[in-house]
């Protein structure tokens, strides 16, 4: 990297005009923006235009305004000698380059912000400084004294103008016999209440258990009869069904009988058969059909 903040430059092949275009790089502050080469701002420009911008970094002026920016630096005014560097890239490249510079100048300040946060984390700069910090703490301070005194002076306003009550150092004896029996009253009162308490306690401990204990024996009971409901319900199902069995029995037995009278049958169809197997010229007589001798014709 030049560390006078001069461009770095980058060739590439032609393009389908036949044109050789240059990259130039970021500029880079000295200690402040190391970037690599890779890292330029993708602005395509001919040779033209390059050649006019071919002596960056070696000329005066632009000794001149790398020290311009060198002071802003060491002041600690990052932004604006990043705002420096912008112009000078709008006015280098004029009108013509405009879009593609506002899109990768985006790129840019995104990363300068960045190492300039670094930096600034590194050499511990202050955003306020101490005597800022000094003064505001004061200001705050005699608010809040302002504060205070105006509540206390309200306070006093909405007080009673009468003299202060005189300290309540009276024995028991000292005290009226009316006002202790009163006392006596409401400490009895407080006890009964507590008794009163405990006892409307237990009794809905009773009532309680005694519900859940009724809960449980009417449960037990449906949960019975619904039982004994489901079964009736089960055997008067159950007994037109039998009955259809029953009825469904003695068909097949029925079935079964004439099965045993059909084996007779069987046996004298076998017995013709056998006997037609015997005299098969009775069969072909009896299969064939009669033909007539075909008559000749006159």
């Amino acid at each position: 990297m030049d560390k006078q903040g001069g461009y770095y430059r980058a060739v590439r092949k032609a393009n389908r005009g036949g044109e050789v275009n240059h990259i130039p790089a970021y500029k880079s502050y000295e200690g402040i923006v190391p970037l690599n080469r890779d890292k330029g701002i993708a602005i395509w420009m001919t040779e033209a235009d390059h050649r006019k911008t071919a002596t960056w970094g070696s000329h005066s002026s632009a000794q001149k305004f790398r020290a311009e920016q060198r002071e802003l630096i060491n002041k600690g005014q990052f932004e604006q000698a990043l705002l420096m560097d912008i112009k000078d890239i709008r006015s280098q490249f004029g009108s013509k380059y405009n879009k593609g510079i506002l899109q990768a100048l985006k790129h840019y300040k995104t990363k300068v912000r960045s190492q300039i946060q670094a930096l600034q984390r590194q050499r511990q700069i202050p955003l306020l400084k101490s005597s800022k910090l000094s003064e505001q703490k004061q200001k705050i301070a005699e608010q809040q004294k302002f504060q205070k005194a105006a509540m206390e002076a309200t306070r006093a306003s909405f007080l009673p103008n009468k003299p202060p009550p005189i300290s309540k150092q009276k024995n028991s004896a000292s005290q009226s016999p009316k006002k202790l029996a009163q006392l006596k009253k409401k400490a009895l009162a407080h006890k009964t209440q507590a008794v009163q308490g405990q006892n409307n306690l237990t009794k809905s401990k009773q009532k309680a258990q005694s519900k859940s204990s009724r809960t449980v024996q009417v449960n037990s009971k449906s949960k019975l009869e619904k039982t004994k409901q489901n079964a009736q319900n089960k055997t008067q199902e159950s007994k037109p069904k039998s009955v259809q069995y029953q009825q469904g029995l003695a068909k097949a037995k029925q079935k079964a009988q004439a099965r045993q009278a059909k084996p007779a049958q069987h046996q004298q169809g076998l017995s013709r058969a056998k006997q037609k197997a015997q005299s098969p010229k009775l069969a072909t007589q009896s299969r064939s059909p009669q033909t007539k001798a075909p008559q000749r014709g006159r």
